[in-house]
């Protein structure tokens, strides 16, 4: 038996010897104040040293206060970080450039991400180690005293003399925000090549490991790999570097916890909305951090597990925002201590998000860190009868090592024993026992599971209670009241939740409440039940019911196929209005369970309606029956109010963002190339002209008509006035005329050669374009030369990727094909990357995976709307976005493909095109391939050089280029590239094979003579991709604003 140090808490949270405490042949790993107690050399698992020290109960009176010792039962937290002196000053703005302000008051305290942290975790009463380094200065000294009395560990915290103490300017506003710089010192510098062991041990030894990037990565590196080697998990705070992580610090992170703005940051992503949020997150899980716990400041928080929905956490408001220097620490090292207490994922969240309410209360960031005590009352229900259910219902208890993961349970014991105090109450409290009556059947299951038996004497002391509740709230209540309140409080005793948020999340930019939030849920929103909502959108249809009672409305905003059931009572609106199909509502509520629930799993029942935007029936255009798509072209403004139009637009941009993320992702840049052009790229001579020359000719026209041209005679006139005028000059100087009179006369002659100049010139002008050797004349026109609008961006981006390597532009182009088929458009919207160092097998290859990753993108996120297609469009679309998504693609020679095609004909197959080597593949061959042939994508590529464009690299038979097509079902050729020819003599012959001008090409000439490089590229229509997607017929239905032959409607 050996002799072992325990240590205990003081009034002050400072830790101090107590006791000697025995233990016979313990195989954990003990730490405490004493820096020369060796460790116990005996290693272990890591589960066998879980949970060494108490569990603290949500329930305040369960904490020891004031303090009682405390043997050591638990692995500490060890937070490895920066520890700075936190220069404060007030101001009531930042300054601007150049400009001195006046601070109202300035303090220094002491701070630093991972001082703070530390600090929080003891002020938590939790045992925290610190690691890390301070300089031996004034400094130095002031946050090491702040550490001691918060009760932290600092055997680890060394004093170095060649740096100084890190530091920091903390500016902070009236608001409670603040701006931060941070001057690194010690935390930067001095730290040793390899840790010591010392240090190492102690994170071995840990419960969890806190690290923050205000220190040098190699550090976090080291601690991690030594925290994952022990089956420590680790949390890695973004905050700090601005550069990226490391994938070998990553490889030893368990949860990664960033801001929204680090979180945008270090992805290169969007992180303004939630959604954009989780894509973000998503960028990490792929790097193999499977928890992302992200900060959203005013808007909470969320933890995202790979492979389970976010777990969000609203704000618990402070009284009063002071200071959130040390909001974000807080929130972390609360988070940490939650999970190495054991807690519930989401109990992590909501103590975490109490205490860093506490904090913003108080100036200053260590002064800041809140009291366990203080955290738990914040938790506490308010009422006895809060109180009493939430002890039934969630009641802490301690848990085996196994059983980690499932801290928060329901004891239905408990609450049997509760219900049956219950049952004695007055009449007053039969809501009560209905709601109890329910909770516990809700409770049978468990019982059964737990117990291994079908029916205990619990369970049928259970089954009894349960039917005598119902009883008495049937005798006592009417049906009405049972089924708006019931709902209600079932379903806040089923989610077995502490949140006391009465309402429904809102949109960030708007106080409603999107649908798709609500019933895209997992739940289908049954778990939002008793919650306020603000809900705005369309009627789809509506009803009366009841002797016009009350209405039945299904309301959509857009955000999701699918509507939401809305309750309309008659006193609320004017039903025969509400329930038109059109109306337009903004209407407050509270979400209810359903009776049935078959059909949707939550409905708003309307207490105040907001806002009715009005609908004549006679004359809205769409009717609540399903329309034609081509009856809809005549109403583009109105079509994506239906159901079709508002799911393709949100497949579309689903689309989009895809595409953006695929190319981010591999680190393309996006170059935004010009609409208006002066080369033709195709060379085909399609393109819509962009001229001023007619504007300018009708203004002429009409101006010459108002104002006709001075006549010969005119002119005459005008021209001997200026020769009087010139006589008059020449007499007032032979006489010596003073100088005011001969400078007025000079005045006059030149206000008399103006004139004359002035009609000269507008009797020149001749109504019409203007014209030059019996050509137009374009050096009059806007641009001094001839413009289009663009066929394609791919020259323009071409001129980046010769110096950025990787670029894509994504924009909308233009063809005057006057073309009425169901594939062609006026304008339409093309994605074009190019890749410099890159050949024509990288090109298919980069074409294969995004084509792929726009399928998976769409089946992953956008499942809703594609099952809409499936049922209501085409019932093989999801089919083959999966076959797309999962199948290589074959790869064929425009002549293998062409003697394919041909054998095809050889055994009965007929073509409408005639098939030969050199033809340009029509539709009806490209699906063939596709859809029959080898049922799947194929890429054909060396095409004959006189069906294809100049810029694509001539190969070595001088008779193919090459040239690929990515083919696919139902649509045939997806995505067209090359590779670019760039040897200069070669582009030029072509150049001139094709009678195309060089002149407009000799900037695009440029990139040849000047630094030439491989490179290749390809051009996907971003409407067949959405035709492919959708199983739609026509690509005029699947752009907003469609432009075709005789159409360009708003």
């Amino acid at each position: 038996m050996s002799a072992m140090r325990a240590v205990a808490f003081s009034p002050s949270n400072q830790w101090y010897d107590k006791i000697q405490t025995h233990f016979s042949n313990h195989p954990n790993r003990a730490i405490n104040t004493n820096p020369h107690l060796q460790f116990n050399n005996n290693t272990q698992n890591q589960s066998n040293r879980r949970n060494l020290f108490p569990c603290f109960s949500t329930d305040a009176s369960k904490t020891p206060n004031p303090p009682t010792p405390l043997t050591i039962t638990s692995s500490p937290l060890v937070v490895v970080g920066s520890a700075n002196a936190d220069i404060y000053v007030e101001i009531d703005r930042l300054p601007k450039e150049g400009e001195t302000i006046s601070a109202k008051n300035g303090q220094t305290l002491a701070g630093g991400k991972g001082a703070n942290q530390a600090a929080c975790g003891g002020k938590l009463s939790y045992p925290t180690y610190f690691v890390g380094q301070v300089g031996e200065d004034a400094h130095g000294k002031l946050i090491t005293e702040a550490l001691q009395s918060g009760g932290v560990h600092l055997d680890h915290l060394s004093a170095v003399s060649a740096a100084p103490t890190g530091h920091a300017v903390v500016m902070l506003q009236s608001d409670g925000q603040n701006s931060i710089i941070i001057v690194g010192g010690a935390n930067m510098h001095c730290w040793p090549e390899k840790l010591s062991d010392e240090d190492l041990e102690v994170v071995r030894n840990a419960g969890i490991v806190l690290l923050q990037r205000e220190i040098p990565e190699s550090v976090n590196t080291q601690v991690a790999k030594a925290a994952k080697s022990a089956g420590v998990p680790v949390i890695l705070d973004a905050g700090g570097i601005d550069g990226p992580i490391s994938q070998e610090l990553l490889n030893f992170v368990d949860i990664l916890s960033p801001n929204e703005t680090e979180l945008g940051r270090l992805t290169g992503m969007p992180t303004e909305s939630f959604e954009q949020i989780s894509h973000a997150v998503v960028k990490f899980h792929k790097m193999g951090v499977k928890q992302v716990l992200v900060k959203l400041g005013s808007k909470g928080s969320a933890l995202f597990v790979e492979g389970e929905e976010p777990i969000k956490q609203s704000v618990i408001s402070a009284a009063k925002v002071i200071d959130t220097t040390g909001a974000g620490d807080t929130f972390t090292a609360s988070f940490a201590v939650a999970r190495v207490e054991g807690k519930s994922k989401r109990e992590c969240l909501r103590f975490a998000a109490a205490a860093a309410s506490l904090c913003v209360q108080v100036k200053g960031a260590i002064p800041s860190m809140p009291e366990r005590k203080s955290v738990l009352n914040l938790l506490q229900p308010k009422t006895a009868k809060q109180r009493s259910l939430q002890m039934a219902h969630f009641e802490v208890t301690p848990t085996s090592p196994e059983e980690n993961s499932a801290q928060m349970r329901i004891q239905p014991e408990k609450l049997v024993s509760f219900a049956a105090a219950s049952s004695k109450l007055s009449f007053t409290h039969s809501l009560s026992a209905l709601s109890l009556s329910l909770s516990l059947s809700l409770c049978v299951e468990d019982i059964r599971h737990r117990t291994g038996a079908r029916r205990t004497p619990l369970v049928r002391r259970h089954t009894a209670l349960s039917q005598r509740f119902r009883s008495l709230a049937r005798r006592e209540l009417s049906y009405k009241l049972q089924h708006l309140m019931a709902d209600d409080l079932t379903a806040q005793l089923a989610t077995a939740t502490l949140d006391n948020n009465a309402s429904v999340q809102r949109a960030q930019f708007s106080d409603r409440v999107p649908i798709k939030s609500i019933i895209l849920r997992p739940d289908g929103g049954s778990g939002l039940a008793g919650k306020l909502a603000r809900v705005g959108g369309w009627v789809k249809t509506g009803r009366k019911a009841d002797k016009d009672a009350f209405a039945f409305l299904e309301l959509n905003d857009g955000s999701c196929s699918g509507n939401l059931q809305v309750i309309v009572e008659a006193d609320k609106g004017d039903l025969g209005q509400l329930v038109l199909t059109g109306t337009s509502l903004v209407v407050d509520g509270v979400l209810k369970l359903p009776p049935d629930g078959k059909r949707q799993k939550v409905e708003l029942r309307v207490e105040k309606v907001i806002h009715v935007g009005l609908v004549d029936p006679s004359k809205y255009p769409l009717p609540k029956t399903r329309l034609p798509l081509e009856f809809l072209r005549d109403y583009v403004h109105l079509r994506s109010r239906t159901n079709t139009i508002s799911a393709v637009l949100r497949i579309r941009d689903a689309l989009a963002y895809a595409t953006h993320t695929f190319f981010h992702d591999h680190g393309f840049r996006y170059v935004q190339t010009p609409i208006i052009t002066t080369s033709d790229c195709e060379g085909a001579g399609e393109m819509f002209q962009v001229t001023t020359l007619i504007n300018e000719a009708e203004k002429l026209e009409k101006d010459l008509i108002e104002n006709p041209p001075p006549s010969e005679a005119d002119i005459e006139a005008a021209k001997l006035i200026v020769k009087e005028r010139g006589s008059d000059v020449a007499q007032l100087k032979s006489a010596k005329a003073s100088k005011q009179e001969i400078g007025a006369a000079v005045v006059e002659l030149q206000k008399a050669k103006d004139n004359f100049a002035k009609l000269e010139e507008r009797s020149k002008l001749q109504p019409g374009i203007p014209r030059k050797d019996g050509k137009i004349d374009y050096t009059q026109d806007f641009f001094g030369r001839q413009a289009f609008l663009t066929v394609s961006g791919q020259l323009q981006v071409e001129s980046y990727a010769c110096s950025l390597s990787t670029v894509y532009t994504f924009g909308p182009t233009f063809r005057a094909e006057n073309s009425h088929t169901s594939r062609h458009l006026a304008e339409f919207w093309m994605v074009e990357p190019e890749i410099a160092f890159a050949e024509l097998e990288d090109d298919m290859n980069c074409a294969e995976a995004y084509v792929k990753y726009l399928c998976q993108s769409l089946l992953d996120n956008c499942r809703e709307d594609m099952e809409f297609m499936a049922d209501k469009i085409d019932k093989s679309c999801i089919d083959r976005l999966t076959m797309v998504a999962k199948t290589p693609f074959v790869r064929i020679t425009y002549t293998e493909a062409v003697e394919l095609l041909t054998e095809a004909v050889k055994n009965g197959k007929k073509f409408e095109n005639h098939v030969e080597w050199g033809i340009d593949l029509a539709s009806e061959h490209e699906r063939y391939l596709t859809e029959v042939r080898f049922q799947k994508p194929v890429i054909v590529y060396n095409y004959p050089k006189g069906i294809k464009a100049f810029y694509m690299r001539l190969n070595d038979d001088s008779k193919t280029v090459a040239a690929m097509d990515v083919l696919v079902p139902k649509v045939g050729e997806l995505i067209g590239g090359s590779q670019r020819e760039e040897r200069y003599d070669v582009i030029v012959s072509r150049i001139k094979e094709m009678g195309l001008p060089l002149e407009p090409y000799e900037w695009y000439l440029d990139l040849r003579r000047y630094g030439t490089v491989k490179h290749c590229g390809f051009g996907l229509g971003f409407e067949r991709m959405v035709l492919f997607a959708t199983g739609i017929d026509n690509i005029r239905d699947v752009i907003p604003f469609p432009r075709y032959p005789g159409r360009a409607d708003l």
